[in-house]
């Protein structure tokens, strides 16, 4: 698979000249990283970098300053590239913000920026937004609070209104997914 991929990049990239170096000089390149002897290299003028390919693969819980949940979930998970997470209007001592939708809109855009700072990403690289409201009325409030937090383009985006969600009192809850770039 490998090779195929470099095959690819060399044959469009130097068409005319240097395939053969290309495809050398890669091979090589690739060989250094098996054995531990390289992470980075330049050739023909591009930057190639090898990184382990199982730490954007493998699952593992993003370490946040959100209050601690009794249940069995984490704030953010990142895998397969990816950053999932889920995130409510609770304050540092997990209670539910009072105040109403803007406040409860607030607090959970607050959580959700801090863990997208704390998987050392930006709002940019969120993907897709799933907005959950418990009453219609509600979308224009949280739509004004949510345009402060990102800029154009804007992240893929659905918003639902629900009967409930988990806690009574919550008014909204977000649902998100960035991309994690590669190293």
């Amino acid at each position: 698979m490998i090779v195929s991929l470099v095959r690819t990049l060399c044959l469009s990239e130097f068409r005319e000249s240097g395939q053969a170096q290309c495809l050398n000089l890669i091979l090589a390149l690739i060989g250094q990283v098996a054995t531990g002897n390289a992470r980075t290299s330049k050739a023909f003028g591009l930057q190639i970098s090898i990184f382990n390919i199982s730490d954007l693969l493998m699952k593992h819980a993003v370490k946040t300053d959100l209050f601690a949940s009794k249940a069995p979930l984490e704030w953010a998970v990142i895998a397969n590239g990816q950053l999932s997470t889920a995130q409510i209007p609770i304050n540092a001592e997990g209670q539910v913000v009072e105040g109403g939708i803007e406040a409860q809109a607030r607090q959970t855009m607050e959580n959700f920026k801090h863990t997208i700072d704390a998987a050392e990403l930006t709002m940019a690289d969120v993907t897709q937004v799933l907005i959950y409201v418990t009453d219609r009325e509600y979308l224009p409030v949280f739509n004004q609070v949510y345009a402060e937090y990102f800029e154009a383009p804007y992240p893929n985006r659905a918003a639902m209104v629900v009967a409930g969600l988990a806690r009574k009192e919550m008014l909204c809850e977000v649902v998100a997914y960035a991309a994690v770039p590669v190293a």
